[in-house]
């Protein structure tokens, strides 16, 4: 199998021949309202405005179908998180979404803190990226893959361009 890597700038979301990743957060959080749990300026964000056209509810639906067969790591009381989502799956869960002709591989690679602050770091990507890969084999039929580059947002790796890039 060849396989080729090349860096692009550009709208993730306007390459339409390739399947997307996006990355989450262990629990897999969409609400952008008021920018408060997830950035409406983020890919994440993006994906629910451009992709699924703002309708959370049919994000959510599809997230819940892809996980369901996913191992959850616990289940937060809603007194220790006052919003977003309760339920934690491994950092490196995939879920694969099956969009119109292309796959949304989201990959979770980043822990929310109960005060909606999401953070990773270099090994916790790295780390997820096995999980990634295989879902993208298993699940991508050969289609070309377009990612940003992942944790140099809102993720707080740390990383720099080149070492995430790397």
């Amino acid at each position: 199998l060849k396989t080729a890597a090349v860096v692009l700038t550009g709208d993730l979301f306007e390459q339409d021949d390739a399947n997307l990743v996006v990355g989450f957060c262990d629990t897999f959080d969409t609400d952008t309202e008021r920018n408060i749990i997830i950035s409406r300026e983020s890919t994440q964000g993006a994906l629910l405005h451009r992709i699924y056209d703002g309708n959370r509810d049919r994000l959510d639906r599809d997230l819940r179908a892809a996980l369901s067969r996913t191992q959850k790591v616990a289940v937060e009381p809603r007194s220790v998180k006052a919003r977003g989502k309760l339920t934690r799956y491994p950092v490196g869960t995939v879920a694969t979404l099956h969009h119109a002709t292309r796959r949304v591989f989201a990959v979770a690679y980043s822990r929310m803190s109960n005060d909606l602050m999401a953070q990773s770091s270099l090994s916790l990507l790295e780390g997820s990226l096995p999980n990634l890969w295989e879902a993208v084999f298993r699940y991508g039929q050969l289609k070309p893959v377009a990612m940003p580059l992942l944790g140099s947002g809102l993720s707080r790796t740390g990383a720099s361009y080149e070492q995430l890039l790397i």
